[in-house]
């Protein structure tokens, strides 16, 4: 079973406002990583998981959820894309579409 846009079901964080702050920081720790001096793949190769599935939990796997998690997870692994936002674009698709 798939559930739809897991993270607004949690108390607190059902607010866009709050799913944006969220966004920003995961965005922030992904480009980070190139902060440390060959550690930064390595530290990518950890961060592509978790960020896909806190895209999967905020925007769900319905529709175009899945393109959206792909996204962020390839975004994530290949090298020299770390500038790229793919949280927020996410944010993006879920609330300003509507």
């Amino acid at each position: 079973m798939i559930v739809r846009d897991p993270l607004d079901a949690v108390p607190g964080l059902e607010h866009p406002g709050v799913q944006l702050m969220l966004c920003v920081l995961f965005d922030f720790i992904g480009m980070i990583t190139y902060m440390i001096p060959l550690l930064g793949e390595f530290g990518d190769l950890l961060w592509a998981p978790i960020q896909a599935m806190f895209i999967y939990a905020m925007v769900g796997a319905e529709r175009y959820g899945w393109l959206l998690i792909c996204l962020g997870f390839t975004e994530e692994i290949l090298p020299l894309t770390d500038f790229i936002p793919s949280c927020t674009i996410a944010w993006v698709w879920k609330y300003v579409r509507r």
